[in-house]
């Protein structure tokens, strides 16, 4: 990797997002076509992308992370070297592993410059990131040693965490929000609390309630990052905190059937422009999300409504199906810090929660209990609630905001209830 690649990437990412829409369309047209060529070169997409053009691009069927898992080698384009791999954390499955062009860790290097310099922030400042383990960190994360992370394991005891945190001498820190507040947690209520440059959180929605409270015990602004193993960063705050979307990457938000739709909330279908050794087209991330807009002056698209995976379906007392995302609508709720909605039976819900003070009342216990009967399409269903310190994470240290223990029927139809047409 030669160091200057790195630079131009980082100047080009830069003057793209500024661009208008119209011409980055032109510019991402370009990239699209040498992407489908590499394409081509692979044994998966070869003979799907027979007669396919950028004018019916998005007529092209999804790809699956189950395609990628039963033969990640038919991805791979054979002329083109791999020069490193990463892998997916597993939280909804196999681990996935993805394995990048020089061009792939050029431009992840480059992206992670970018969104920290947008805000201020120096080659000097010491990067705090709470991932699964305590690991040196790859070659693809560093730029000549700038920005190198400190790496920090999300299932080590928080207390001990903070020490370390302590002793770092970290000034920013990233990602799971709930890891985060565990550590703010601890920072609000010491008599030397650490006073950090910014927080930058990802792997798990965000709601407000945590980016205030993360935000006033830290003394930092808070910023959300939308990111994916296989594409590194997707999106990342400006400073009106409104995610735009790496212009490197084509992104959709497509319905059920995989057609793009322009309002409402869908599927984050993503191309990545600048991986031929492994190129994904119109990858179904399984990640919810609708467009929205920004007057930062950028003219990248903006992503809102991020509700993370639809990890599991709801299985409604009628039998009908629905989307986890239509219960999962507590983002706004300010008196929560951390919540998990699991379905027990067709009809009850137990709603796990961290209050963001003493505890709830029984009129937001109400309002909690509306959302989730609302999001179940007006069938009748009871919530049960349970107090908690802290929720348990899973297997990749995520915390899951809904989980059904209700199996589906296989290719069952599902709904998602769309806030923007109510």
């Amino acid at each position: 990797m030669n160091p200057l690649e790195v630079l131009w990437q980082f100047f080009i990412l830069r003057s793209e997002q500024w661009k208008t829409p119209d011409e980055l369309e032109v510019i991402q047209a370009k990239k699209l076509n040498q992407i489908l060529l590499s394409a081509s070169k692979t044994e998966f997409y070869k003979n799907l992308l027979s007669g396919v053009s950028l004018d019916n691009f998005h007529g092209l069927p999804l790809t699956s992370k189950e395609d990628i898992q039963k033969n990640p080698k038919s991805f791979l384009n054979p002329e083109i070297p791999i020069a490193a791999c990463t892998k997916t954390s597993g939280s909804t499955g196999t681990p996935m592993s993805i394995s990048l062009d020089n061009a792939s860790v050029v431009h992840a290097i480059a992206m992670r410059a970018l969104s920290t310099t947008e805000f201020g922030f120096g080659p000097l400042d010491k990067f705090a990131i709470f991932g699964v383990d305590r690991k040196p960190a790859p070659i693809y994360r560093s730029f000549l040693g700038t920005y190198q992370p400190l790496f920090f394991s999300i299932f080590d005891d928080p207390s001990k965490n903070y020490e370390y945190l302590q002793k770092s001498k970290a000034n920013i820190i990233g990602w799971y929000p709930s890891t985060i507040t565990s550590l703010a947690r601890i920072n609000a209520e010491s008599e030397n609390p650490i006073k950090l440059k910014a927080a930058f959180c990802g792997g798990e929605p965000l709601t407000n309630a945590a980016r205030k409270f993360i935000s006033d015990s830290f003394s930092c602004e808070v910023f959300d990052h939308y990111g994916l193993a296989e594409f590194s960063t997707v999106a990342f705050e400006c400073p009106k905190h409104n995610l735009h979307v790496n212009t490197s990457l084509l992104v959709e938000i497509a319905d059920q059937n995989g057609k793009p739709i322009q309002s409402g909330v869908g599927q984050v279908v993503i191309t990545s422009l600048h991986n031929k050794a492994m190129p994904l087209l119109r990858y179904a991330t399984g990640d919810f999300a609708s467009f929205g807009t920004c007057s930062c002056g950028r003219g990248s698209k903006v992503l809102k409504s991020v509700h993370g995976r639809k990890d599991d379906l709801i299985v409604l007392p009628s039998g009908r199906v629905c989307s986890a995302l239509n219960i999962n609508r507590m983002d706004d709720l300010t008196y929560l810090l951390e919540f998990k909605i699991i379905q027990e039976k067709e009809d009850l819900f137990v709603f796990h929660y961290v209050p963001n003070g003493e505890d709830i009342s029984a009129s937001q216990k109400k309002e909690i209990t509306d959302l989730i009967q609302k999001g179940c399409l007006g069938e009748t269903v009871s919530v049960e609630f349970e107090k908690y310190i802290s929720l348990k994470k899973d297997k990749s240290g995520k915390l899951s905001t809904v989980v059904s223990k209700i199996v589906p029927k296989e290719n069952v139809e599902y709904k998602i209830w769309n806030s923007d047409d109510h």
